[in-house]
């Protein structure tokens, strides 16, 4: 066996070893009061708040648009490239809500395997 060939094994192997042992240990961090803040997100623009908001005020007013309702959507989607915060996909998704399933053909749908 060459001798990287040789040198790479033997790093994974010192990498595995180190890892293997704490992947046991770890736990989930649940905080002893609820007022401690486990995490802080980043801020939006307040620009671009203003016409998410805006078009939430609007979506309301008319719930049937689909126009507004792909506009907001669409807002979501872009916030969600610029912050690489999947929530927004989420928030996509829900504006799109009431047409999402209209649009899935009737025995497409995935099944579970049996």
């Amino acid at each position: 066996m060459p001798t990287l060939q040789k040198t790479v094994i033997a790093c994974a192997t010192v990498v595995l070893g180190l890892l293997v042992p704490g992947l046991g240990l770890a736990a989930p961090y649940t905080p002893a009061q609820r007022d401690v803040v486990v995490e802080t997100l980043p801020a939006i623009d307040p620009a671009v708040s203003e016409q998410v908001q805006t078009l939430h005020r609007r979506l309301a007013a008319a719930p049937q648009s689909v126009a507004l309702a792909t506009e907001l959507a669409r807002h979501y989607v872009d916030l969600s490239r610029q912050t690489d915060d999947p929530r927004y996909n989420g928030y996509a998704q829900a504006a799109l809500r009431p047409w999402w399933e209209l649009f899935i053909p009737r025995g497409l749908g995935f099944q579970a395997a049996s």
